[in-house]
């Protein structure tokens, strides 16, 4: 089967069994909907998917205990096939990023706490014949002690490509690992037991989402020394709310005025308001129509908003509106345990 002409191509990575934990979807623009199109050969478990569009390649994070990353190249259609899968080089990778040249895949692993680096050649698919090294290993610089309770659940590269921050759930910490040397490792504590997750950032400014805690928080990151610095912080989850949660994704609409963080167990979608100051409020919240919601990402248009609702096994469709909040479309798509959805 094959997309129409005026077809947006999107990709799911799913819990689910070998030849099932990748699949392609041809979205409609205009209504949002999405329909099945393939799925792609490659292990189980695919967690996290990441869209080189200019290599036109898809890499995939395998969440098992041998943790490896499989890369697809997108046809002319934009379908996957699969060119090779590799091991990750730690347990329970989670998340990936690409550096700004297209020559490093960074890797978080949650099982086993490294923060590693894949390198890739030209064609934009990773070199086998090297091994996979942690970030301060690339850099030249002393190894960086992994603490036993260390769980990396998010990597990113600061915006001049000098410091790999990484949020670890494990430690209650956010890091800057230094890529160049003559610089030491930053970080900041979060209260005990926050249990950050996942991030985005914003110049100077990290909104920084905390899985155990339910809260997100904002700090203050200087490029220059990789110095953090937490100013703030407020709850993901209603006032009156009595309860077990676990927050997962936080989004940023692309006209980035509005963050959307999901709550798991209270299954919801926080929507927060950005001020000049980028510090966030809280607007309102939205269910999810589904159950333990892991991830969410907007449609390249800005305007649809999918939520990957883990346990109900479906994807649930969101219209942005004016004001930033959420209408459900009414649209539901049963998938295998989706985990997350990209677009290409």
């Amino acid at each position: 089967m094959t997309s129409s002409t005026s077809a947006v191509l999107a990709y799911l990575g799913c819990y689910a069994e070998a030849g099932h934990s990748l699949l392609s979807l041809a979205q409609d623009p205009d209504t949002g909907s999405l329909r099945h199109l393939a799925s792609s050969e490659c292990t189980g478990n695919a967690s996290w998917l990441l869209v080189d569009p200019t290599a036109r390649r898809l890499y995939a994070a395998h969440e098992q205990q041998r943790g490896s990353i499989s890369v697809h190249a997108l046809d002319g259609q934009g379908l996957p096939r699969l060119l090779q899968q590799v091991a990750s080089g730690g347990a329970g990778p989670v998340h990936l990023c690409l550096d700004a040249m297209r020559r490093r895949l960074w890797v978080a692993h949650y099982g086993d706490g490294s923060l590693g680096c894949l390198p890739l050649q030209d064609d934009g698919e990773l070199d086998a014949a090297l091994p996979a090294r942690t970030a301060r290993q690339l850099a030249g610089l002393p190894g960086l002690a992994k603490a036993p309770a260390s769980h990396p659940h998010m990597l990113q590269l600061s915006a001049d490509g000098q410091w790999l921050l990484a949020s670890d759930l494990g430690l209650d910490r956010l890091l800057a690992v230094p890529l160049i040397e003559g610089r030491a490792v930053q970080s900041v504590a979060l209260p005990k037991g926050s249990g950050p997750r996942h991030f985005v950032q914003l110049g100077r400014r990290i909104i920084l989402l905390s899985e155990q805690r339910s809260t997100l928080s904002w700090l203050d990151f200087d490029p220059l020394s990789g110095s953090l610095q937490l100013r703030g912080e407020i709850s993901s989850l209603p006032a009156a709310y009595a309860g077990r949660s676990y927050a997962s994704d936080l989004r940023l609409s692309t006209d980035g005025l509005h963050l959307y963080a999901l709550n798991r167990l209270h299954d919801s979608i926080a929507v927060f308001a950005l001020g000049s100051d980028g510090v966030p409020s809280l607007l309102c919240h939205e269910w999810t129509r589904g159950s333990y919601p892991r991830s969410a990402t907007f449609d390249p248009a800005g305007r649809f908003f999918y939520v990957c609702n883990q346990r109900s096994e479906q994807l649930t469709v969101f219209e942005r509106e004016a004001g930033g909040s959420l209408r459900f479309t009414g649209q539901y798509i049963a998938t295998p345990s989706p985990a997350c959805l990209v677009f290409g």
